[in-house]
């Protein structure tokens, strides 16, 4: 007669109940854990004639144990022990003879890795030693050398765990307790530690109730408590696709289990959720033990609050987009070919399927992530950062005539002619451009050369430029990124037909001279230490685009620019200076563009009629507030007596009268 069997459900009904904790009730996410640790740690032989007690080694050396037995047709679940005394395996979960074969699925298919469950607490303690043993890893990689008191880990055994090192499924990873959690900004990594991050990733998922179950509360728990969640937020936040490529086996496997997890209409909530930092965790299993809650610290005020998992995949998606949709609409032949660019795009289709399905699962909240922006300047302002028009090309009447660089681009290499890799820099440039440009800066890409660009920048708030709009011509050498982009101010005589230079006044500004050259350090074209020059791996064209916003178009007092005025700021003449800028800015960058045919009919066309439907106001607002201390601004240029002031004026009425009559929205006076 057989007998009786024991330990049928090891762990009580209840966890698989309602969750109730949240994720700032820290200590009864604690209590959950540890609840569950105890159970694991009761675990006795399912022999009556042992009984024997049955020992947990640590998290990974349970994984290099478990490895050997993970092959062929009856792999060894995970929740497999062995008994020392008789030799046979039980189950932590169900306290039976563990179930072997049972759904396995290959995880690798070269080491031969197959995972099997044998139930579903059995799946709870597989989730437990993964997310114990990823929380072993965090540590080392974040290499603290002090170590907490290892009261959870158990000896490694003797024999069968040294075969991990040598499989392409490979947790090697030195193993200690305690240490900070990882922060939220991605700075880097050369992938050496992605391997056994991406295994456990891998195998992660199998372990997770279906969408139809509802998780166990200590599953939740351990989900909050761990450091996996930090650790993905960190990876989601990294723009760099080419760093992304590089790591690519470890990005699959990232979106590949948020994807698992969006899925689930309750595990999603830890996606969506904020959560506390954490300052010091010594690891997840090391904090089932009573002892060791202690050695958790955490910061649940709302500054002490990281971003959702959800808010960083929401961020990274109009990057992600731009970077796919660029590609596929200026794929050039040789960069087609390369594996480097497809897996690059595959990583963000990859990205774009995770935030579906957050979207599909959890619509409300992920509505909620989206800003209400009620400007319309703003509005239109985001959306039409970088667009894409051969105009950039052909200027007013002919075939480059409004570029500055016609002459290099007539005789220099075409885009296509470009060095390997200098096609994709330039797509993941113009992606983070699309996404990443700062408010009041324009740009138009030619749609056959992507190398040839002309941008609008309009002067900051603050500055004897505010609600100016500078354009610039821009061509990308052949040479670059190598060396810096050629910029060329283009409202000098030539296209424009304006006399920003010509008269007797001080320049616009210092950094741009007569002819529209640039100079600024980051273009090479002004001495400066090594760190402020062009680097190929660092500068980039937002970096550009940002420099002559911030140094040119949104310094107070412009004449400090020249070399040895640096401390002139509010001097006399720096103030006499600023009077004399004012009156340039408001002829040449306000007054031009409504009185100008050429302008008006000209590649800015779209964005300056929007831009003065929308501003005209504030910004005559503005000059008449200039006025009050600038008398130049109703007498320039002496004997003349210009009244800028109501020349701006007259301009904006004429223009609101013309969109009238093009049925356009008026002005907004």
């Amino acid at each position: 007669m057989a007998s009786p069997r024991r330990n049928v459900s090891i762990l009580p009904q209840n966890l698989d109940a309602k969750v109730v904790s949240t994720p700032l009730d820290t200590d009864g996410n604690l209590r959950l854990l540890q609840q569950l640790d105890r159970r694991f740690q009761s675990v006795r032989c399912r022999e009556p004639t042992c009984g024997a007690d049955l020992s947990i080694l640590g998290a990974m050396d349970h994984l290099m144990t478990w490895m050997p037995f993970a092959r062929g047709s009856q792999p060894m679940p995970l929740s497999a022990l062995l008994c020392k005394k008789c030799r046979k395996y039980t189950c932590v979960g169900c306290g039976e003879k563990p179930v072997t074969g049972s759904q396995s699925v290959t995880v690798d298919k070269k080491s031969g890795i197959m995972v099997s469950t044998c139930c579903e607490n059995g799946k709870l303690f597989g989730a437990w030693i993964l997310l114990s043993a990823f929380d072993e890893i965090e540590l080392s990689v974040q290499g603290q050398k002090t170590q907490h008191p290892q009261s959870r880990s158990r000896p490694s055994a003797g024999k069968g765990t040294g075969n991990g090192r040598d499989d392409p499924l490979d947790f090697g990873a030195s193993r200690q307790w305690g240490g900070e959690a990882p922060i939220q900004k991605y700075k880097g990594n050369d992938g050496k530690d992605d391997q056994p991050i991406r295994d456990i990733l891998k195998i992660l998922p199998l372990f997770l109730p279906s969408p139809k179950s509802k998780p166990a509360p200590a599953l939740v728990a351990m989900l909050r408590l761990s450091f996996l969640l930090d650790r993905l937020a960190t990876l989601i936040a990294n723009d760099s696709i080419t760093n992304m490529t590089q790591r690519k086996d470890l990005y699959h496997a990232v979106y590949a289990f948020l994807t698992v997890v969006a899925n689930h209409p309750v595990l999603v909530e830890i996606l969506l959720e904020q959560r506390p930092s954490k300052k010091q965790s010594p690891g997840l299993q090391a904090l089932g033990g009573e002892a060791n809650r202690r050695l958790l610290k955490v910061d649940t005020s709302s500054a002490g609050l990281a971003l959702s998992l959800a808010t960083c995949v929401h961020r990274a998606v109009p990057h992600a987009k731009a970077f796919a949709n660029l590609s596929k609409q200026f794929a050039i032949e040789e960069d087609v070919k390369s594996e480097d660019n497809k897996e690059a795009v595959n990583l963000c289709i990859e990205l774009l399927s995770f935030y579906g399905a957050l979207k599909k699962t959890g619509p409300v909240a992920m509505d909620r992530l989206a800003p209400t922006i009620k400007d319309e300047w703003k509005i239109y302002a985001e959306r039409n950062r970088v667009t894409f028009t051969d105009d950039v090309l052909q200027g007013p009447h002919t075939v480059l005539e409004g570029h500055r660089f016609q002459k290099g681009l007539r005789g220099g290499l075409s885009a296509t002619d470009s060095a390997p890799g200098r096609m994709k820099r330039l797509w993941k440039e113009l992606a983070d451009l699309s996404t990443s440009l700062p408010f009041g800066i324009f740009l138009k890409v030619s749609e056959t050369r992507l190398d040839v660009m002309k941008a609008i920048i309009s002067g900051v708030p603050g500055s004897p430029y505010e609600g100016g709009l500078f354009a610039f011509d821009i061509y990308l050498p052949p040479w670059w990124p190598t060396l810096p982009p050629q910029l060329n101010f283009a409202m000098d005589v030539g296209e424009f037909g304006a006399n920003i230079f010509s008269d007797s006044y001080a320049p616009l500004n210092p950094n741009i001279h007569p002819g529209g050259q640039l100079c600024l350090s980051l273009l090479n074209m002004w001495p400066g230490n090594p760190e402020e020059m062009w680097q190929v791996n660092v500068s980039t064209l937002l970096s550009v685009f940002v420099s002559i916003q911030s140094m040119i178009f949104g310094e107070p007092y412009p004449y400090r620019n020249e070399r040895g005025r640096e401390r002139t700021g509010g001097s006399h003449e720096a103030k006499d200076y600023n009077k004399k800028v004012q009156c340039k800015t408001v002829l040449y960058a306000m007054i031009f563009w409504l009185e100008n045919d050429d302008a008006k009919r000209g590649i800015w066309k779209d964005i300056i009629a929007t831009y003065w439907r929308h501003n005209g106001k504030r910004v005559l607002d503005v000059v008449k507030k200039w006025s009050k201390k600038n008398e130049l601004l109703r007498a320039y240029g002496g004997s003349r007596g210009v009244d800028l002031v109501s020349r701006l004026e007259k301009g904006l009425v004429s223009f609101n009268a013309g969109l009238s009559g093009q049925g356009a929205p008026r002005y907004m006076y």
